[in-house]
């Protein structure tokens, strides 16, 4: 069950971190799609294979990997068609405007301090 609720997450996720023309509308619309498709498939699959829905039957191998195999494609497939129809390109020099744990003189305090330096 995991595979089919988390495993529409997992394009959005990777196209966010390797992909600079994916758009937010692309990455939430996968998402969700993916997961709706996930589940729908997962029943029908169940249903198909033994005619009826229950917990056994949607435990099942072949319900439980329909429903992941569809979570993740259809979520690749609907991000990469919202995201070439509405991009929304990203901007990685943004990125080193983020303060690094290194930059901050509160990140190295010593065992015996605890809150702020001020307190």
């Amino acid at each position: 069950v995991m595979g089919i609720v988390v495993g529409a997450a997992v394009p959005p996720i990777a196209f966010c971190i390797t992909w600079n023309k994916i758009s937010a509308a692309g990455a939430i619309s996968g998402a969700i799609a993916g997961l709706v498709g996930a589940v729908i498939t997962w029943l029908a699959v169940a249903k198909g294979l033994t005619g009826q829905i229950t917990i056994a039957t949607l435990g099942g191998d072949f319900p439980m990997l329909a429903g992941n195999c569809m979570a993740i494609g259809m979520s690749a497939v609907v991000c990469i068609v919202v995201s070439v129809i509405k991009p929304q390109e990203y901007d990685w020099t943004m990125m080193k405007d983020i303060p690094l744990v290194e930059d901050d003189p509160n990140a190295f305090m010593a065992d015996d301090q605890v809150g702020h330096p001020g307190i």
